[in-house]
């Protein structure tokens, strides 16, 4: 039966992007982190369903590609926006306190 895999797409997948959205709409720091989630998850999801199937289709490889890019734009956005982990290591390490003073600075 296909229920549980059904309700798992709606809720995880389905729910899941609609409730990214709505959470980067109220925080726009985390935008980026949820793109990379929900696309992260989209390419699981069709790994794990390939593999118990034992089959590749075109809309798994088009929903693949989906989440791929999904994922890689809000890579970008952190990179662009300088939120990725590294930068705050980096600042954590150099002692600074503040990161968009020592960004201005430069």
């Amino acid at each position: 039966t296909f229920l549980i895999p059904g309700l798992f797409l709606f809720t995880v997948i389905g729910i899941g992007n609609i409730a990214a959205f709505a959470l980067s709409r109220l925080s726009a720091a985390a935008e980026g982190y949820l793109s990379i989630l929900t696309g992260a998850v989209l390419c699981l999801w069709l790994i794990v369903q390939c593999l118990f199937l034992q089959a590749v289709g075109a809309l798994h490889v088009i929903f693949f590609i989906i989440g791929l890019i999904q994922g890689g734009a809000g890579l970008a956005l952190l990179l662009y926006r300088r939120q990725y982990p590294y930068y705050d290591i980096v600042y954590f390490i150099d002692g600074r306190r503040d990161r968009r003073s020592s960004i201005a600075g430069r």
